[in-house]
């Protein structure tokens, strides 16, 4: 009877996660759209120490997108950090807002810190914001405690892809506490209402910095 009782609640389980399936066919990150990242890692005078490849995915999500009201969004690691993985995590799409989880595991664990890449719309070039993450685990005595953020748009720029020239929105944040622990961790990103976030440059403060650059695309 245990067995049977458990046989039903998994077939019941799975009929509700698939219902929460959904596809996105509307704003920046879709269902089925990919974006093809070079990450590339230096040290502190600014010499290339390491290269791989990030993939970026939009699938149809489950009940965790569901419950969390997010797009699923699925990191594809080709030997980065020495390892293939894979990270699911989610992106909030809106008509005034657009905001990304950044791949957060093994070497890139440190983007948790920054700002996290999100934006508001319709663009206001004076725009300053802030925010906080609680820092769960993975960081020691910082572990259970909020790190406070800042972010700003900067500027208008060029961004170079698939041989022209695309208009990017420039952001800048910073972790504001934590100074004497962590140290200041700076983030760059640049924004395209049509490709979404082309690339994401972190600065830390041993003076390392990771840039993710978007090379390509399953759409134009």
């Amino acid at each position: 009877m245990v067995r049977k009782g458990v046989i039903i609640l998994v077939v019941i389980l799975s009929m509700a996660i698939s219902g929460c399936h959904k596809t996105y066919d509307t704003g920046v990150y879709r269902t089925g759209r990919a974006w093809n990242f070079g990450v590339y890692f230096f040290d502190a005078q600014n010499h290339l120490t390491d290269s791989c490849a990030i993939k970026l995915t939009i699938g149809k999500g489950g009940w965790l997108s569901y419950i969390m009201d997010q797009r699923e969004l699925l990191y594809t690691y080709g030997n980065c950090c020495g390892k293939d993985l894979e990270e699911t995590t989610g992106v909030d799409e809106r008509p005034n807002m657009v905001f990304i989880h950044p791949p957060r595991l093994a070497c890139m664990a440190f983007t948790e810190i920054p700002p996290m890449p999100q934006i508001s719309l319709p663009v206001n070039m004076t725009e300053v914001s802030t925010g906080e993450i609680r820092i769960v685990k993975g960081w020691g005595s910082l572990n259970g405690k909020t790190i406070k953020q800042r972010e700003k748009l900067v500027k208008m720029v060029e961004f170079t892809f698939a041989d022209t020239t695309i208009p990017c929105i420039m952001i800048e944040g910073e972790n504001t506490n934590y100074i004497d622990t962590l140290g200041v961790y700076k983030s760059q990103y640049l924004f395209n209402e049509h490709f979404g976030f082309t690339q994401l440059n972190y600065y830390k403060p041993n003076g390392e910095s990771v840039k993710m650059i978007l090379k390509t695309t399953n759409f134009r």
